[in-house]
């Protein structure tokens, strides 16, 4: 967001209870224009240029219509990279040394979308309902290429998305509710040829791999916190959080007759159901 939008930032090294974050965190927060009519935004764009262009650019609205207000940003990235390296080694082996060199080049496509949306509502002094969602969409490829001592090729295309929804209801007699739903998913495809020259230490050898993985999260959470203001400055805080998390991913690998290989073939599958209370004192 633009630096416009920043009113202050809060560091807490250990963050209260109510902010259901464990340890430390920085607070962000932004200015609060309810009441007043106004539209601003920001658009910026840039081009990198190396071996290969990479552009980028980010687009950001806020709209303020008496007691409702709107935000929406939107981020876009895409081009290439190059990389190249080399290796030289001798290697001590018994009485003997033994040579190994390589030259690698890799080169990389990216393409990145991040979006969110967000809306509020303001009823009254210390009622307000905020919804928000943001989402990713990414795809990357990559492709190396070594020759020297050992050859092999390798590819790798990924995928990554992300969905997660905010609801944010705060009521005047200091209770606030929320609740918010992610899923993530990222599946990836590998391939990798490869091949170790012969030396009088060791035969020629040949690899051919060929990978597959997947990991789907899905969370939910809800929260309800209730605050008192108390005399003299005290202050009483309590609330309780759920959270149901499922966590689920796998990877197959196959040699290049199609056989599953039993040593790199794994899947995991893991559910939380987690609750917290908690109740506590402050002082300003």
């Amino acid at each position: 967001m633009p630096a416009a939008q920043l009113a202050k930032a809060e560091v807490m090294l250990a963050a209260p209870a109510r902010y259901h974050v464990r340890g430390m965190a920085i607070n962000i927060v932004t200015k609060d224009y309810v009441g007043t009519n106004r539209l601003s935004g920001q658009i910026i764009g840039g081009l990198q240029q190396s071996k290969y262009a990479e552009g980028f650019g980010n687009l950001y609205l806020s709209m303020q219509r008496g007691k409702f207000g709107l935000d929406a940003q939107y981020q876009y990235r895409d081009g290439n990279s190059y990389d190249e390296s080399s290796r030289m080694a001798n290697h001590p082996l018994g009485n003997k040394r033994v040579n190994y060199q390589d030259e690698t080049s890799q080169k990389s496509f990216g393409i990145t979308h991040d979006y969110r949306l967000g809306m509020n509502y303001t009823f009254s002094k210390s009622h307000r309902l905020d919804v928000a969602y943001t989402g990713k969409w990414d795809k990357s490829c990559d492709n190396s290429y070594t020759t020297g001592s050992s050859k092999s090729g390798m590819y790798r295309g990924s995928h990554a998305y992300l969905h997660n929804v905010d609801v944010n209801y705060s009521l005047p007699f200091g209770l606030n509710v929320s609740g918010s739903y992610t899923n993530y998913r990222t599946p990836q495809q590998q391939r990798l040829d490869g091949t170790i020259s012969a030396n009088e230490y060791a035969t020629e050898t040949e690899r051919k791999l060929t990978s597959g993985s997947e990991q789907t999260i899905s969370k939910w959470m809800f929260t309800a916190d209730q605050t008192h203001s108390l005399a003299h400055g005290w202050g009483l805080s309590y609330g309780v959080k759920g959270q149901f998390t499922s966590n689920k991913s796998y990877q197959t690998t196959r040699d290049k007759g199609g056989n599953l290989l039993d040593n790199a073939t794994s899947s995991v599958d893991i559910n939380e159901r987690i609750w917290n209370i908690y109740a506590g004192f402050s002082k300003q």
